[in-house]
């Protein structure tokens, strides 16, 4: 019986059909909406809480539509299909109660959360 269960799962893992088998795997190429996942987990290993809003605008960009003061949308600049959410500690020229500063671009505001990368389609209206 033994037998016939070892034979029974060499046959099934040497028949593994063709599409189910990762680029790696084939030796064929990497999709692009996976190679921009690799460089955005690579990007938030070294993008920490405390850092400024100027370091994040070197990779992401805000992303359009209504948003409000926190947490704020981020998409990657090489893939727009891949976002972050984003909660700022709002720098002092820069609070919610002074209509005369823009608080959602300060490069000063300083990272307080970072969410993990995830992917959504651009919208369009």
């Amino acid at each position: 019986m033994f037998l016939l269960a070892t034979l029974a799962c060499e046959h099934r893992s040497t028949t593994l059909p063709q599409q189910a088998l990762t680029p790696a795997q084939t030796g064929g190429p990497i999709p692009k909406e996976d190679q921009a996942m690799f460089e955005v987990i690579n990007i938030l290993k070294n993008l920490k809480p405390g850092m400024t809003r100027a370091d994040l605008e070197q990779y992401f960009r805000q992303d359009g539509g209504i948003q409000g003061p926190n947490p704020q949308r981020y998409v990657y600049r090489a893939y727009i299909g891949i976002k972050i959410d984003i909660e700022f500690d709002f720098d002092a020229g820069s609070n919610q109660s002074n209509p005369k500063t823009d608080y959602w671009s300060n490069p000063k505001d300083r990272i307080k959360t970072i969410s993990k990368p995830y992917l959504q389609p651009m919208y369009m209206d």
